[in-house]
């Protein structure tokens, strides 16, 4: 499994707070330098300088429930204090 969805799983099983999840996800995403736009479909995105795909399809499909679970400007908002 990758590091990806192992962090995922981990913020899932403490029970927490949609807040306190999405500062966790957003790190998670930041820290593996895989933060995107979460509008975008992550199957589109992929890295500038290989133009291979960012996450595997294993990888998107916990992204997307992710994202759709924790979607809402605060998400946004985070994401963009750590592209500043």
């Amino acid at each position: 499994m990758s590091k990806l969805i192992d962090g995922i799983l981990s913020i899932k099983s403490k029970n927490l707070r949609k807040s306190s999840m999405r500062v966790l996800y957003v790190d998670l995403l930041d820290g593996l330098d895989m933060l995107y736009h979460f509008d975008d479909d992550p199957t589109d995105i992929v890295r500038i300088h290989t133009n291979e795909p960012l996450f595997s399809p294993e990888e998107c499909v916990a992204v997307k429930e992710m994202t759709n679970l924790l979607h809402s400007d605060e998400l946004f908002s985070l994401s963009l204090e750590r592209v500043k």
